[in-house]
């Protein structure tokens, strides 16, 4: 057995053990995983399918917060690609909030989203949507894009690298590749973000690069962030168990709720992120 990012075989198995499942995890580039099948993909499909990883509620409360992190990363993608007027492609679009960011920096903006729900609230907000799951049919079929934004998305794959490349061929030479995930090595993603039916794989700022170099990409920056999170929207998260949930409840009031919104972004980055571009040509 051997890192999936690095190929170092000094692997800690059963690093953590979470809902009675092993997590994996090189000590030499930080990568995590969820061993399991390359074709056991099926059942985070379903989730998909039947609104409950990603469902609409959630996505939908979530949204201004949401906004104002992805009208930054729109700033930032904009400055490395020295593109005014780009096209970018948001693969796990959701309801459309960063299609509306895109929109709003005048960029034409596209979404793959396979939620049927929250698909169809973005495209009744006017959005070109792309329904169903990002794989090589769909990118048979789609233009070149300028850039490409997967938020919170290469968590839910079981072959990060496979997605990255795959990604290549939808960007034009030179493109770019913004890439946001939960910091494996976070205080805050280790307590909420290790969830073995959805997240089978997890990162560090190392290995999230050491992926995208291995995908083919010149990796611009590779760092770790922080935005604010919606306490209100967490009332629909998996984080939280059912019988967890009526302290979010209790937390989810006016004089609480924006302070805590922003103490958490100030004091926890529990995020990675990668601002890549494209090397050469995919065919």
């Amino acid at each position: 057995m051997s890192c999936p990012i690095c190929r170092g075989a000094n692997i800690l198995p059963r690093w953590k053990v979470v809902q009675d499942e092993g997590l994996h995890r090189c000590p030499d580039c930080g990568f995590a995983w969820f061993p399991r099948p390359t074709d056991s993909m099926a059942e985070t499909k379903r989730q998909y399918l039947n609104n409950e990883t990603s469902p609409l509620e959630y996505y939908e409360l979530a949204e201004p917060l949401s906004l104002d992190a992805f009208v930054l990363r729109m700033k930032r993608i904009i400055a490395a690609s020295g593109v005014a007027r780009g096209t970018v492609l948001d693969i796990g679009c959701t309801v459309g909030t960063f299609l509306q960011a895109a929109k709003d920096a005048g960029w034409t903006p596209a979404g793959i989203e396979p939620n049927p729900q929250t698909a169809k609230t973005a495209r009744e907000r006017g959005f070109t949507v792309h329904e169903g799951f990002f794989d090589e049919e769909m990118a048979a079929r789609l233009p070149k894009f300028d850039a490409v934004h997967m938020g919170d998305v290469i968590e839910h794959v079981l072959e990060p690298v496979a997605l990255m490349k795959l990604v290549r061929r939808v960007l034009k030479p030179g493109g770019l590749l913004f890439v946001a995930t939960p910091d494996i090595d976070s205080f805050m993603a280790r307590r909420l973000q290790i969830k073995p039916r959805e997240h089978l794989v997890y990162f560090t700022t190392r290995s999230l690069r050491l992926a995208a170099e291995a995908a083919g990409y010149k990796v611009l920056c590779s760092e770790r962030a922080s935005r604010k999170r919606s306490i209100s929207s967490m009332r629909y998260s998996t984080s939280f168990a059912p019988s967890r949930r009526w302290l979010v409840r209790l937390l989810d009031v006016p004089v609480v709720r924006p302070l805590l919104e922003a103490g958490l972004a100030r004091f926890f980055k529990d995020d990675v992120v990668v601002l890549a571009r494209a090397e050469g040509v995919q065919s």
